[in-house]
């Protein structure tokens, strides 16, 4: 939630005593639930939410990662349905609509960042609209690493080598930038040959991310304040 609000100690404290940690995560979880309205944290992994046709394709509307809140059915008070699958064991944190009503009356800064998380989850959503809209399949996947190195630097997850754990499947990724995993592992390959990304096993290294924000557009500023990527060298 600091990533959204600057917070005070207090405000820190109260809200990490007040989350309820709740069970583990499967890999490959899939779940679709009708939730209550009460305010849902992922403490671990990360999650992917989509959508389903009836023949079975499928299309990863959004990624949450560690600190990020996993609905905002709590803002409306309404129940919430939830289609989602875990990529790694994860868990959520769960608190409870009235105690966190409560703690914003106390401290102001947490119903603050709750609605610019709000905000920027909408930005994000606009932006996967461009990408599945107008941008090409290169575009698409610098576009995708470059939010996400700034999102999980915003948190702490992404190195200052601009490295980060990416637990997401080829077929992950054809369901979240709308491409075939042919054309996914296509496109994976020619960043690679072109010096702009690293990839090994889970991690992916972003060796030139203005140009990768250069080629898809990457202006982080709807991500809200965080560390700029560090810039790369150029290929020898």
């Amino acid at each position: 939630m600091a990533a959204f609000e600057p917070l005070d100690a207090p405000a820190l404290a109260a809200i990490r005593g007040a989350v309820r940690a709740g069970p583990r995560i499967a890999v490959g979880e899939s779940r679709r639930e009708n939730l209550p309205p009460e305010v849902c944290i992922l403490l671990e992994g990360w999650v992917c939410h989509f959508k389903l046709l009836g023949n079975g394709r499928r299309q990863i509307t959004s990624v949450v990662v560690p600190g990020d809140f996993v609905d905002f059915g709590f803002l409306s008070g309404l129940p919430v349905q939830l289609q989602f699958r875990s990529t790694i064991q994860g868990r959520f944190g769960t608190i409870p609509v009235g105690h966190f009503a409560t703690l914003s009356e106390q401290h102001p800064g947490l119903m603050r960042a709750a609605l610019r998380a709000l905000t920027t989850e909408t930005f994000i959503r606009e932006e996967l609209v461009m990408s599945l809209g107008v941008r090409s399949a290169e575009e698409r996947l610098s576009h995708f690493l470059c939010e996400l190195q700034h999102r999980l630097a915003m948190v702490g997850l992404a190195g200052e080598d601009n490295t980060f754990d990416l637990p997401m499947t080829q077929s992950d990724l054809a369901e979240a930038l709308g491409l075939s995993t042919v054309h996914v592992n296509r496109t994976v390959q020619r960043l690679r040959r072109n010096g702009l990304i690293a990839l090994g096993g889970r991690r992916v290294t972003l060796l030139q991310p203005d140009r990768l924000a250069a080629l898809s557009g990457f202006d982080p500023s709807y991500l809200g304040d965080g560390p700029p990527a560090t810039p790369g060298r150029e290929k020898d």
